[in-house]
């Protein structure tokens, strides 16, 4: 029965648990015995304590509970800065702590409780400094322990050793595989990056290596294998194709933006346009002319409130009216403004826009400048790209207005 219950118990814990009971007992003895029969001081009796029985815990420990029997001068110094710190600790913070609870005692009583509290904050402390990570040391097979017949074959020994060779095998085979080759191309530089977006997760979409060493390069999510963030989408997409797909986006929008702003210039110098561009002209002039006299008006309220015609609320309500008109011509005229300059000879949507494409119009290959003046966002959807451009809004203006020439010229 007792074999039993010994056998549910971790044995390191037990052997543990009998040295710091030993520990305790020696180390108890020694500081109470100084203090209230030698008559010598806390910090003595506590120092002597924690000398004393700090190299017991560490022999009976090392030796006994954890079997450690490796020699280091850096295992000792760890145990020796792990104990000075924990005795400054245990002991500096118990004898201040005891004397504010116990103030009205007398000092022998209050020395001998913050003795013991320090004891019991100082137990337990050297755990960590022993156990030298031995459970993450891979043993050497020369000294492996075989314990032979101890339980019922699972597999017989010439399966189990050709199973073996196989493992020895394929490691072989993976490390030599993993091995540098000089050969093997780089890794392309991203120049997509923080551009890039996958539809399903939002995660960024990054460039790998086909296999070890290949010189295929795809953009796959970079969540795809996080479990914690496990993306659906499993498409992967080659590099050279999504470079050739977004500069032919780009090079498309840039040719659009010439070839359409040529086209408008040239529908807005037939004779039908320029007469639409003087329509808005005269309206515009027509609006302003009004916008004046209403503002003459307004100016002339004040002096009919002197002269009493009018009322301080009637001022206030001819203000705001006129005020409100004011704005709703300043509006149109606005829209009439903006009208009026899509039927200008020298059409353009946007100089900024036409000057980038101008700039970046004889490149012939996709480059980083080309992207940051361009992309907005690259969206990675299932075995297909959508790439959004910065100037995509003024592109759609453009080619309304040129749809809206073409049909003007053809009505």
């Amino acid at each position: 029965m007792i074999k039993k219950i010994l056998s549910l118990v971790d044995q390191k814990l037990l052997r543990f648990i009998i040295v710091g009971c030993i520990n305790t007992v020696v180390g108890t003895a020694i500081m109470f015995g100084l203090y209230n029969l030698a008559s010598c001081s806390y910090w003595v009796s506590s120092a002597a304590n924690y000398i004393l029985t700090s190299i017991l815990s560490f022999f009976l420990n090392k030796y006994f509970t954890f079997q450690n029997k490796e020699r280091s001068w850096k295992q000792v110094a760890k145990f020796i800065i792990n104990i000075a710190v924990c005795y400054v600790l245990a002991y500096g913070i118990a004898k201040p702590v005891v004397m504010y609870i116990s103030s009205g005692a007398g000092q022998k009583i209050q020395e001998n409780a913050a003795m013991l509290a320090g004891m019991c904050l100082f137990t337990g402390k050297q755990r960590k400094a022993l156990d030298t990570g031995r459970k993450n040391k891979k043993t050497d097979k020369s000294k492996w322990q075989r314990v032979e017949n101890a339980h019922e074959p699972i597999i017989d020994k010439d399966t189990f050793y050709r199973v073996q060779e196989r493992i020895e095998l394929i490691r072989s085979k993976h490390l030599e595989g993993s091995k540098p080759n000089p050969e093997a191309p780089k890794k392309p530089d991203n120049i997509l990056v923080y551009k890039t977006k996958c539809a399903c997760c939002g995660g960024s979409v990054l460039i790998i290596r086909h296999h070890t060493y290949s010189d295929r390069f795809m953009y796959k999510c970079s969540k795809r294998r996080k479990l914690t963030a496990l993306c659906e989408n499993k498409s992967s997409y080659e590099y050279n194709e999504v470079m050739d797909s977004v500069f032919s986006v780009i090079r498309q929008h840039m040719k659009l933006c010439i070839e359409k702003t040529k086209f408008v210039q040239k529908m807005n110098n037939r004779k039908e346009n320029i007469l639409q561009y003087d329509i808005y002209t005269k309206q515009i002039a027509k609006l302003q002319n009004d916008v004046r006299r209403i503002t003459a008006n307004k100016s002339g309220l004040y002096e009919d409130y002197r002269e009493q015609l009018i009322t301080a609320e009637e001022l206030c309500q001819y203000q705001k009216e006129y005020e409100s008109r004011v704005n709703e011509i300043e509006a149109q005229i606005t829209e009439l403004l903006y009208r009026r300059s899509l039927y200008e000879k020298d059409f353009h949507i946007d100089e900024g826009w036409e000057e980038t494409v101008n700039k970046y119009l004889s490149k012939r290959k996709l480059t980083r400048e080309l992207v940051e003046a361009f992309v907005s966002e690259i969206v990675f959807t299932d075995n297909n790209i959508q790439v959004k451009l910065l100037y995509d809004d003024f592109l759609k203006e453009l080619l309304e207005v040129a749809e809206e020439r073409e049909v003007g010229s053809n009505g």
